[in-house]
């Protein structure tokens, strides 16, 4: 009996599947004449040289019709089969580094094994009983280390391989809230601003005399410290961070702090009136007459922004457009390019004005700037011009901007002019840059808005945890999207 016949009367036992085993017997074999046999390759070792997962299903549960569970399933695609396999050839193991979805059904999937020398691999099963041959039509579970033997091509030795799949065992696009401690400073707030500076979260809280800021570490909701800087009531509603520098600007100064509770004044030229909030690299602020306002040097000098309109008799319709009110600025980093942001602005129009009392939308606003050397300067465009643009943002009081998980998220208060949006009901959520927005189905909103709530304010923290304080109340929710904070 000559090599290939021992080869073959051996895999027939290991293998209930007999004939299968015996066609991926001859395809292995290379270098075949039909008039010299002794020209078959037979290798005596091999190993696993690739795994991947080519199908799976993924289940969902649902409601029946008589009110009871029931499950679907679904193809699982490339939520699955985009996963890469690592191999640890010393120790023979196989596994994956990023977990597959929660509800991935890891009882039946297909999987494809390439081998070195034309190698057959034989999975034990979970039940005692003859190895089997492991075929890319064939589902295999999963849902426990399996046994691979990678049998040479001559049958004279094997190699041993435990094979685990994991998925995650939580749902990575769950939100989860937890109420923290009541913080007794925001119950008389008369206006609240959150920012994110470093590993903390910072509170300004406006009272009838000052403003006061409070910190907490991003990793404890234990409690909030009081600071002792002493700042005007204004400086609330004028605080922006860039990168990891906080700027105020108190009343006429402007302010920079690394830390919340140690400030020095900057030298600033031509400052404006309102600080509204910054980029990578500028700062944005608005002139006493309504006009937007640049600094590129941290604050040290100020000059008028550009706004982008087609000639001097459209500079007026342009103006008009600009918001007066409830603005917020939040920059989105280009993917392209680091040395590009784009940036967003949302606001409201004066709707106490004649002209603009029945607006019922925010103004949204975009401003490309590149920093490279010998660019032209950005421009300010307004992308929701008309009334009738779909899916708009509605005009809101103490409006707030966020980026989160690649998108803008806007939170406001209750509607104003033509709005009849609900005070602090749903995040609105844009894919685009702030064209068009939509209520959220990434993030809820924690807790029920009550009439003793005066007031609801936002930021993200270094974690991906949103914060969330509530005037009138004191009540501190923070959340987050779970998979944002899987390593």
């Amino acid at each position: 009996m000559n090599a290939l016949t021992t080869k073959i009367a051996c895999l027939w036992k290991l293998s209930k599947g007999g004939i299968l085993v015996l066609i991926s017997t001859f395809l292995m074999v290379s270098c075949i004449d039909d008039n010299n046999e002794d020209e078959t390759v037979l290798y005596d070792d091999t190993a696993i040289t690739a795994f991947s997962l080519t199908g799976a299903r993924l289940f969902h549960h649902t409601t029946s019709s008589t009110g009871g569970d029931s499950v679907y399933y679904t193809s699982a695609g490339s939520a699955v089969t985009s996963i890469a396999f690592h191999i640890d050839q010393v120790n023979r193991r196989i596994f994956n580094t990023d977990s597959l979805p929660l509800n991935t059904d890891l009882s039946k999937m297909l999987c494809s094994v390439s081998t070195r020398n034309n190698g057959l691999p034989f999975i034990k099963p979970l039940e005692p009983g003859d190895y089997v041959y492991v075929s890319t039509t064939d589902s295999i579970d999963f849902t426990e280390s399996r046994e691979v033997r990678v049998y040479s091509s001559d049958g004279k030795s094997y190699v041993t391989y435990m094979i685990d799949v994991s998925k995650h065992k939580e749902d990575g696009g769950a939100f989860n809230y937890e109420s923290w401690k009541v913080c007794d400073a925001f119950k008389q707030a008369a206006a609240i601003r959150l920012v994110a500076l470093g590993d903390a979260v910072l509170a300004f809280v406006r009272t009838a005399t000052a403003t006061e800021v409070y910190q907490s570490p991003a990793i404890s909701t234990d409690d909030w410290t009081k600071f002792t800087a002493s700042l005007s009531v204004s400086a609330a509603e004028n605080v922006t961070v860039s990168n990891d520098s906080l700027f105020v600007l108190d009343g006429t100064t402007l302010l920079l702090s690394l830390n919340g509770k140690d400030y020095q004044t900057v030298s600033a030229t031509g400052q404006p009136s309102a600080l509204l909030g910054s980029s990578s690299r500028e700062l944005y602020g608005m002139s006493a007459d309504g006009q937007l306002m640049v600094s590129a040097d941290k604050g040290k000098t100020w000059g008028t922004d550009h706004v982008a309109y087609e000639d001097a008799a459209d500079k007026e319709r342009v103006e008009r457009l600009l918001p007066k009110r409830d603005i917020a600025i939040v920059t989105l980093p280009q993917g392209y390019s680091a040395k590009t942001d784009y940036v967003v602005m949302v606001g409201n129009r004066d709707v106490t004005a004649e002209a603009f009392a029945n607006d019922s939308v925010a103004r949204t606003w975009r401003k490309i700037v590149d920093y490279s050397n010998g660019t032209p300067e950005g421009q300010w465009v307004c992308t929701n011009e008309y009334e009738e643009v779909v899916w708009p943002l509605p005009a809101r009081e103490h409006l707030q901007l966020f980026t989160y998980d690649g998108r803008v998220l806007a939170f406001g208060g209750k509607g104003i002019g033509h709005s009849a949006a609900e005070a602090y009901d749903t995040f609105y959520e844009s894919r685009d840059g702030g064209i068009t927005w939509k209520p959220s189905t990434l993030v809820p909103v924690f807790g029920e808005q009550r009439s003793e709530q005066t007031m609801r304010a936002v930021t993200v923290d270094s974690h991906s945890y949103i914060w969330m304080v509530c005037g009138g109340t004191g009540e501190v929710f923070k959340g987050r999207l779970t998979r944002l904070g899987w390593k």
